[in-house]
């Protein structure tokens, strides 16, 4: 089973969701990763 990320990569998500303690939920592939500082409906590049 291999991650659809690796470590130290960058990559362009589409914020999904926001969580009750105001981080916020992108998906790839299916896995979920947890950002501060965007609002849903936004386009960001983050850090793995």
């Amino acid at each position: 089973m291999s991650l659809p990320v690796q470590k130290n990569d960058r990559i362009t998500v589409s914020i999904e969701d926001l969580t009750h303690d105001g981080a916020v939920v992108a998906k790839i592939d299916g896995y979920p990763l947890f950002i501060v500082g965007a609002l849903p409906g936004e386009t960001a590049e983050v850090p793995s």
